[in-house]
């Protein structure tokens, strides 16, 4: 079976087409359907990269507030009037489900395509309907951190045959993966861990991610060889994902059973979503107690803030979304962790409370 199929199970979905990466499955979806110059709605908390995809692809993000479970905001949807906005890219962050059911019926009526972001919540469900199922198309990636991760790779999946070979077509005309663009790659994302660490620092970097974006389209939006040597593992980690998420599952339990603590909150996801982070909510010092995490070789990150601020210098701000970025501390639920990591990330947290 190839990659393709499995996703094609996993998904629901009649096409696939295998990518060199969740970015350049953005890009093509945009691309095959032939928009251009609009508006694309995304979450302000998205990742990075997929405001990148927009812009490559000759659009511009529309960036929306969040909801208390850091999804996009569907309430604020309604309100929409722009007549540039041509599309929307609800994300399940964090691994946690989206209001899709909302999203799609707003869609419809509005006439936008919807390229549904699966990266973070691989082979979660939302009823008894997959993720990867709902929208236009879907889209998925295998890259570092993901709960399959190979470092590379993406999926776009769909039901229209001429959509799909609309984006094959488009995908053999860009240019290959090789060191070269490796190496780009890797500058590409130092720069912007780089600018990450300048914005959670107070600094304005609201003019540097369009100048990044200048710079580094093709060491992301890139096609596979034709040889891949690592599909054989990629399926080996798809042939494992039950496990991989009921790992994930018990490690949630296991962090809401120990982390108890009055100026934390350990968030738990929809039913049958799967755990890509496990959000933990502090009332205060956050960045004092990460510090004392990181010290302890305790994995975690504050990812993702308000990510307009790459972009835009807004004065109307994102309330809900700034207020979860300064508060949130994103700790590893996966094969990684266990039950002694756990506990020792428990007594990180009651030492540094203790000490304060």
């Amino acid at each position: 079976m190839s990659v393709e199929s499995k996703i094609s199970q996993l998904f629901d979905r009649e096409y696939v087409l295998f990518t060199a990466n969740g970015t350049t499955a953005i890009y093509l979806a945009l691309k095959a359907n032939e928009i251009n110059n609009k508006k694309i709605i995304l979450p302000v908390n998205i990742c990075f990269v997929v405001v990148a995809a927009v812009y490559w692809s000759g659009n511009s993000p529309y960036f929306v507030d969040i909801n208390e479970k850091a999804q996009i905001d569907y309430t604020i949807l309604e309100t929409l009037s722009d007549n540039e906005i041509s599309a929307i890219i609800p994300a399940h962050m964090y691994g946690n489900t989206a209001n899709m059911h909302q999203v799609l019926d707003i869609a419809k009526k509005k006439n936008w395509f919807v390229i549904e972001d699966a990266c973070q919540a691989l082979g979660a469900t939302i009823g008894n309907r997959p993720v990867g199922n709902w929208g236009n198309c879907s889209i998925t990636s295998f890259g570092q951190g993901k709960i399959v991760d190979f470092n590379m790779g993406g999926v776009l999946a769909c039901d229209s045959r001429d959509f799909y070979e609309q984006a094959k077509k488009i995908n053999k005309t860009l240019p290959v993966v090789s060191k070269s663009t490796e190496k780009n790659y890797i500058e590409f994302n130092n720069k912007y861990f780089d600018m990450i660490d300048k914005m959670l620092m107070g600094q304005d970097v609201h003019h540097q991610g369009i100048m990044l974006l200048k710079k580094y389209k093709n060491a992301n939006i890139l096609r596979n060889p034709e040889e891949s040597k690592f599909i054989s593992y990629l399926m080996d980690g798809l042939n494992k994902l039950d496990r991989n998420l009921s790992t994930r599952q018990e490690n949630h339990e296991l962090y809401k059973k120990y982390l108890i603590h009055p100026d934390i909150s350990v968030l738990t996801h929809n039913e049958r979503a799967t755990y890509w982070r496990q959000n933990i909510l502090v009332k205060d010092n956050r960045d004092e107690l990460l510090h004392e995490l990181k010290e302890a070789k305790i994995k975690s990150s504050t990812y993702f803030p308000t990510i307009s601020g790459f972009f835009e210098k807004s004065e109307v701000g994102y309330p809900k979304s700034d207020n979860f970025s300064n508060s949130v501390i994103n700790l590893w639920p996966g094969v990684e962790t266990d039950e002694k990591y756990i506990t020792k990330t428990q007594k990180v947290i009651e030492d540094y409370y203790s000490a304060s």
